[in-house]
């Protein structure tokens, strides 16, 4: 990246980590993607009932893993329920 300016290798890097945030925020849900960027550069959770909306990858990843973890918990208890019944 020699002869590009400080501000726009800057920029490279940002969108780069952006890019590998939102390839991890995929949930595997079945309804395909879990988020939406919006033509104003903001992300939308698809998944959330009220689709919130947030600045950047980074905080759309947070809510992500509380998915993450809330998927794990309900697929847990559907297995125990089924359990118990056998």
């Amino acid at each position: 990246m020699e002869g590009i300016s400080w501000g726009r290798e800057a920029q490279y890097r940002k969108r780069r980590i952006d890019e590998v945030v939102l390839e991890g925020i995929e949930i595997d849900d079945g309804h395909g993607s879990s988020y939406k960027k919006l033509a104003s550069g903001k992300y939308a959770c698809l998944v959330c009932p009220q689709n919130p909306i947030f600045d950047t990858p980074l905080m759309l990843s947070m809510l992500a893993k509380d998915h993450v973890i809330w998927l794990q918990s309900r697929r847990r208890k559907k297995r125990n329920l089924r359990d118990e019944t056998k």
